[in-house]
């Protein structure tokens, strides 16, 4: 069980935005419990801003559901913060606990003069310990927990409240902490080296668990990882069909038309037999979309993945450490709890965990499979993994200019440079390679070279609303000479590894000289938000035009490829005249098809508030409504929610209500019909998931793409 030295107790604030240094609390909640998971007290408070109520955004009223009465009568932070103060501030050491706690913990220290040293986010503990969850938001997680047998529900959580009442949601924190806190002490019983490794554990996790007092004599043991193997193999059974589409009439590199086939009907008339396939589309929804398209044929694809191999030195090498920090723990509980549910594919997702399993990787292995299903992007990282006798089939060719350059001329991002110089230094420092000492000191120097940067950088940022420069060369640029002093170290350091790394590693070498490539040569420099108050910068080549020719040169030249396109012919037809023809344009090559026939999915047109609020409130039937504005969306949003059409429907706008996955999850929950407002990716990822709508409203559509949209997004709805 837990600590019996420790308070612990769980804490929630709802504010009024999602900025620390702004925003206000609007309500607290607190549930205190001991190391038994009794709990000891509770407490909640509603909280009046100092800002006008009245100018509260409509999400906030969404959200929470409080009425701007009942702020108005609620007392002011000031006033509680003698209420709370025991809690946070006591003679017994305390363990806050929360979900996402650093959000929280930022806004109880604007106002405690003491707060507890301790603290345990479950998010990054359910991330551990939880996989294959539809999202790790609080409330997901308890409704996922709800199916599992031993999971107890305690009797606080049937009073009365809903998600995003403070109280209500420290006791669904409390739940998911239970629960994770009894999946550990599982995993330590039945797996001797997690026992091991909690036992030497120094920092947080080793405090929170108590210890069992066993005394491990370590030095004639080899400790290692046993392989993952899946519970549930893959199966294929040939599909039969009358007629099928003859892909072989397609040449080499060019393209096909599927205009008028829906990709079900395509995939049902491919004849598969055994031949070895790869279906690449522009978008990771439709890969789902697919697979389930698949599973109705009674037919399981496989993924090509890199099998998860461990080189037994390396294990035994981090097993034997003095101590071990919580994010190693952290790894081989998730290594361990995968491992029990018979997962075969190591689910890593996290800084941290990429560092640790790249220090104890070994030789990879890559699997074979008569069919892929991938991205554009991901075609790219697998490619080695794919046979010489796989035909290509890259779907959404319409999509082609956004692809490729995606692909091909995506912006470097100093922070992936950053987290691969942090893997290396790991694992060199983990194993003391002679190159160790180098290692570390060249990840402190770029360290400091790409912050260095960031600050002669942010005065061209500072004014206005630029989001993007262009720079002809930084290496020679007066307006950085600081950055220009410390590059030219950067790049002798740099040469002096050279041809030192172990062959794994030579990719960091790459990144480091891509880097210094962005620097001297004639750049895009664009900013990008990572947080409400910060920021950083991604570079790109100036020069953004992908050519067909550049395109097929990064595919092995040993594919048969086809490129499928879904656009009408007329389309093609209609085009000015006057327009040059792009070298990457081909003459598409019709495929024999079977025609296929619209649903009954309801398309309109309607652009104006009132008329489109009108008709949702009168129809009670499920709807998405496409904006590519996301002040139009808020818009419509903040009007539905003053006519209480959420008292009615289900309403989920992307990146204003919740998360992608949060929304999607919620939509999947509800009895009511739903209401959708987003863009291209939220309409794929709703149909990823299973989402039913009838109606598909084009509420605010612009640019010369739109009847591409419309079209592709029919036809997937299809």
């Amino acid at each position: 069980m837990l600590n019996p030295t420790y308070r612990y107790l769980t804490f929630d604030f709802e504010t009024t935005g999602l900025d620390t240094r702004k925003d206000e609390p609007i309500q607290i909640g607190i549930v205190e419990f001991d190391h038994t998971f009794k709990i000891i007290s509770t407490y909640t408070s509603l909280i009046k801003p100092k800002k006008n109520i009245k100018e509260l955004k409509s999400i906030v009223q969404h959200v929470t559901w409080f009425s701007l009465d009942q702020l108005e009568e609620a007392p002011s932070m000031e006033e509680i913060v003698p209420e709370i103060q025991s809690y946070f501030d006591s003679s017994t050491p305390t363990i806050v606990i929360w979900h996402n706690i650093s959000f929280d913990l930022a806004i109880l220290k604007r106002f405690l003069r003491r707060t507890p040293t301790h603290s345990i986010d479950t998010y990054i503990y359910a991330k551990a310990l939880l996989h294959y969850v539809p999202s790790y938001s609080l409330e997901t997680l308890n409704e996922y927990l709800k199916k599992s047998d031993n999971h107890r529900q305690p009797k606080t959580i049937d009073q009365e409240g809903s998600a995003h009442d403070a109280l209500y949601d420290c006791f669904l924190a409390y739940n998911l902490f239970e629960k994770l806190i009894t999946k550990i002490q599982h995993l330590r019983k039945n797996h001797l080296l997690v026992d091991v490794t909690l036992e030497k554990n120094n920092e947080i996790l080793g405090t929170l668990i108590q210890r069992s007092q066993k005394n491990y004599t370590m030095e004639n043991k080899k400790l290692f990882f046993p392989p993952l193997h899946s519970s549930v193999s893959s199966s294929h059974k040939k599909i039969i069909q009358k007629e099928y589409l003859d892909l072989g009439l397609i040449p080499d590199k060019e393209t096909g038309n599927i205009s008028t086939l829906t990709p079900k009907s395509f995939l049902h008339h491919i004849d598969w037999g055994k031949k070895k396939r790869v279906i690449s589309v522009n978008h990771k929804a439709k890969v789902a979309l697919l697979e389930r398209i698949f599973k109705d044929m009674n037919f399981t694809p496989d993924t090509l993945h890199d099998q998860v191999i461990f080189d037994p030195e390396r294990v035994n090498t981090f097993v034997q450490q003095e101590t071990h920090q919580d994010e190693e723990s952290l790894f081989i509980l998730k290594y361990h709890s995968q491992l029990s549910k018979k997962h075969s594919l190591l689910d890593i997702n996290s800084q941290h965990e990429y560092k640790i399993f790249y220090a104890l990787a070994g030789q990879k292995k890559s699997g074979t499979s008569p069919l892929t299903l991938c991205t554009h992007e991901q075609l790219f990282t697998i490619k080695h993994s794919i046979w010489e006798e796989h035909t290509l089939l890259f779907m959404d060719k319409d999509w082609r200019y956004q692809s490729y350059q995606k692909v091909l001329k995506k912006s470097f991002d100093p922070l992936y440079l950053l987290n691969h110089l942090e893997q290396v230094s790991y694992k060199y420092s983990l194993h003391q390679h002679e190159l160790a000492p180098q290692i570390e000191k060249l990840s402190t120097t770029w360290v400091f070279l790409i912050a260095l940067l960031h600050v002669e950088l942010n005065p061209f940022f500072s004014w206005g609303d630029i989001k993007r420069i262009d720079v002809t060369d930084i290496w020679a640029d007066t307006r950085f000479p600081k950055t220009q002093a410390l590059l030219k170290k950067r790049k002798n350091a740099l040469e002096n590894i050279t041809g030192k790394l172990l062959p794994e590693d030579e990719g960091l070498f790459v990144k480091c000289t891509d880097l210094i490539h962005y620097l001297t040569s004639s750049t895009t420099i664009s900013k990008r938000m990572y947080n409400w108050d910060k920021w950083y910068y991604t570079f790109q080549d100036s020069q953004m035009y992908v050519q067909r020719n550049e395109f097929l040169s990064a595919l092995p030249e040993a594919w048969k490829t086809a490129f499928l396109s879904s656009s009408k012919k007329q389309e093609h037809n209609n085009r000015n005249k006057n327009q040059k023809k792009s070298q990457f344009e081909q003459t598409d090559i019709l495929l024999p098809h079977l025609m296929w026939s619209t649903t009954d999915l309801n398309v309109q047109t309607i652009t104006k508030i009132p008329k489109l609020t009108e008709r949702i409130t009168h129809s009670w039937i499920s709807s998405f409504c496409i904006s590519s504005s996301k002040e139009r969306s808020r818009s419509l949003f903040d009007e539905l929610v003053k006519k209480w059409v959420h008292n009615d429907y289900e309403i989920c706008a992307e990146n204003i209500t919740w998360w992608v996955w949060k929304n999607l999850f919620r939509a999947k929950q509800t009895s009511k019909p739903i209401i959708l407002i987003g863009w291209y990716n939220f309409y794929l990822s709703a149909l990823g998931q299973w989402i039913w709508f009838t109606s598909l409203i084009l509420y605010h559509l612009h640019g010369a793409l739109a009847p591409l949209i419309v079209n592709d997004l029919i036809r997937w709805k299809e």
